[in-house]
């Protein structure tokens, strides 16, 4: 029994892909000739002459299925042939994988079949000039005799349970960055998505964002509304800010005195709820001023503002991400950062700009005045803000121990790369390295082996959260906060060996000097393991290479022992802090 033939109505998608493509009188003849065919093929019986079957409908014996409101939803990519897929069962899947596969064939010889009509040709002369870019007058959005401007049809079971299916792909969680930026900007209807993902049970993958045609021109940069990352930070402030005591601060030991001063000494000197607001709201209108002037660079807060191991004193470092690669920075470093400062001229001041082996812009925030440290795709300390933050939220004697040893070593003047001494992030390594590897049972274990997937260098940017929250790690080890932190000063002055062994948290071990001298990493030099060894986590450099003169490591090591030796007979942390005689 033949079917009826096709109708020879013109499609607007059959005109968008004509002008895409170019219409020339070649492309008109191969299209009547697309057409006859067609219109032949429709009339003939429903097997071919093979004896096969002539379409996958009639191949699985399924009706054919068209939804009818359909305009929200484009098909961008050419779904999987009717091969890849077994016959439907029991598995929604794959009845929503062939419908949609059914639908794109049935709309594709659909277009094939009006293609060449008369309507279309006078289309295609009357607007063959026009840019494919151009909205049209009679564009489907601006006419309402179009089809998808009729009455709507009530949709299907089946069309329902697509349309719920899209609606959960669209929900379903993706990176941060990109979901921030779609949901700020787009509608759900500019972001699509391949319907037959459902069949292999992937992740959805944003395909193509379009904007809407709007009769109105795109508003200017200020008023749209972009995703910051700073929002997210200032909603969850309160929580960095340590206010109530812990229940085993104190035991009824020899060792509570000492803990409650160390306790209190870093409750008094941690960065406040108030200040780590305005370090938010800074970041936030730096990043706003760079995406205005660079849409495509990215501004991260990094550093001791993040992991909770600052103090009120402690300036901000940031990061300015311009690619995801390595860049020379020697020289495009410091070309970028040149032009930073060539744009935020306005809200900055006191601008210094230090070429150092990785450039820092140094300058003053106008809105806060908190000075701000600023360098270029030096994406290792996103990384290891990441690392050191969950170590934080391992046990709550970290958080004290390294801003009390950060304090300590201001005051005895141990505490600066630019004078041959130890940096900030050198000293919390060896802290978390000691709690690791220097006290039995270990206080904390090593993140980089729990989780390779999670803490490696070659994971992508954008996927790390900061702040996340690992599951609850409970250690064996009870030791009062007062015996560890005389325990560091020990550890140090007389057990660490110096010259042969390097603090390694990646492996919660010592390492020999010798074999972090060999790690092949690109950034990994073989002379720069001299008197203090500290490896970084990610890039198997030594952190502590600035203490590179034989006067600076005495000075830094008889610190050590002297403050051992005094805290040990006395017991008095108050009295540490007043000067060793």
């Amino acid at each position: 029994m033949s079917s009826k033939p096709r109708t020879q109505k013109a499609t607007t998608s059959t005109f968008n892909l004509w002008k895409q493509q170019g219409s020339t009188m070649k492309d008109k003849k191969r299209v009547l000739d697309t057409k006859r065919r067609r219109v032949e093929e429709a009339n003939s019986p429903q097997t071919s002459q093979m004896g096969q079957p002539r379409n996958e409908e009639d191949q699985h014996g399924m009706q054919q299925f068209e939804p009818k409101n359909y305009p929200m939803l484009q098909i961008i990519n050419v779904a999987p042939t009717m091969q890849q897929v077994s016959p439907p069962a029991s598995d929604p899947s794959e009845v929503i994988t062939m419908h949609w596969t059914n639908f794109y064939n049935n709309q594709h010889r659909r277009d094939k079949a009006t293609f060449g009509s008369k309507k279309n040709w006078n289309k295609a002369k009357n607007n063959s000039n026009r840019s494919p870019r151009q909205p049209r007058k009679n564009d489907d959005e601006c006419n309402p005799s179009s089809p998808r401007k009729q009455v709507a049809v009530e949709p299907a079971a089946e069309e329902v349970k697509i349309s719920k299916s899209h609606t959960e792909f669209y929900n379903a969680p993706y990176p941060a960055a990109a979901a921030s930026f779609c949901h700020q900007n787009f509608t759900s209807d500019l972001v699509t998505y391949q319907p037959f993902q459902l069949l292999y049970h992937q992740a959805p993958q944003p395909m193509q964002i379009k904007r809407k045609q709007q009769n109105k021109p795109l508003q200017v940069w200020d008023d749209i509304r972009y995703y910051n990352p700073a929002d997210r930070f200032l909603a969850h402030a309160h929580l960095l800010h340590v206010t109530e005591t812990p229940d085993e601060l104190v035991n009824g030991s020899q060792w509570d005195k000492l803990s409650k001063a160390v306790w209190d000494k870093f409750v008094t000197n941690q960065q406040s709820e108030v200040l780590f607001c305005k370090k938010m709201s800074v970041w936030k209108t730096l990043f706003h001023a760079i995406k205005k002037c660079f849409p495509r660079w990215g501004l991260y807060l990094v550093g001791s503002t993040m992991t909770g191991l600052a103090s009120d004193l402690s300036d901000v470092d940031m990061c300015l991400l311009v690619k995801h690669m390595e860049i020379d920075q020697r020289h495009e470093a410091v070309f970028y950062l040149q032009q930073v400062l060539a744009n935020l001229w306005e809200y900055i001041e006191n601008p210094q700009l230090i070429q150092a082996k990785v450039p820092i812009l140094k300058f003053c925030d106008m809105q806060e005045g908190i000075e701000i440290d600023l360098n270029c795709n030096n994406v290792v300390g996103i990384r290891n803000t990441h690392l050191l933050y969950c170590y934080t939220r391992l046990d709550w004697r970290l958080r004290p121990l390294v801003l009390v040893v950060k304090l300590w070593a201001q005051k005895y003047g141990i505490n600066d790369a630019k004078n041959m001494t130890l940096s900030s992030y050198s000293l919390s390594l060896m802290v978390i390295n000691y709690l690791q590897c220097g006290v039995s049972p270990p206080v904390l274990p090593s993140l980089q082996v729990l989780y390779p997937e999670k803490f490696n260098p070659h994971s992508f940017i954008h996927n790390i959260d900061i702040h996340e929250e690992l599951p609850p790690y409970k250690s064996a080890n009870k030791q009062p906060l007062g015996e560890l932190f005389l325990g560091f000063l020990e550890y140090y002055s007389s057990h660490f060996d110096y010259a042969n062994t390097a603090v390694s948290v990646r492996t919660a071990s010592v390492r020999p000097i010798e074999e972090c001298r060999r790690a092949r990493t690109f950034k990994n030099d073989p002379h720069q393991w001299k008197f203090i060894c500290v490896e970084e986590p990610f890039e198997l450099t030594n952190t502590a290479r600035s203490v590179y003169d034989p006067l600076a490591f005495e000075r830094v090591k008889s610190v050590f022992v002297n403050s051992w030796l005094h805290l040990q007979s006395k017991h008095d942390l108050n009295s540490l802090f007043l000067g060793i005689e």
